[in-house]
């Protein structure tokens, strides 16, 4: 699943104590944020694509347009770190399932390789 929180998603323990809102950033749950090689300088979502091609009968870019607009889902899920943070929450996106689905994905397929830039 492409990862992204989802305000209004959390469990009753990160709701805020004055108007028991729910917390939609990593900031806001005392989540630190670490870039291995610096910050990356501005993110321009517009730029980003994901190819799937390869054993699929319908082979695909997705832009970010195109995926904001796909079906999202929500997982209550655990995202804990090697650096010894654990933090629960409602995570959604795109589920990887739903992408393969669109490219029609030969179902003997057995692995998935994701390289990024």
């Amino acid at each position: 699943m492409l990862a992204a929180s989802i305000p209004g998603s959390y469990p009753e323990e990160r709701l805020s104590k004055q108007r028991r809102r729910p917390v939609s950033r990593l900031s806001e749950l005392r989540t630190p944020i670490f870039w291995a090689e610096g910050h990356p300088g501005k993110l321009n979502r517009e730029s980003w694509v994901i190819e799937v091609s390869g054993l699929c009968a319908n082979p695909k870019i997705f832009t970010w347009q195109v995926l904001i607009a796909l079906p999202k889902s929500i997982a209550d899920a655990r995202l804990t770190s090697v650096t010894r943070f654990s933090v629960r929450g409602g995570w959604g996106g795109v589920k990887v399932a739903d992408l393969l689905g669109t490219v029609e994905a030969d179902p003997t397929t057995s692995y998935v390789r994701l390289p990024c830039k």
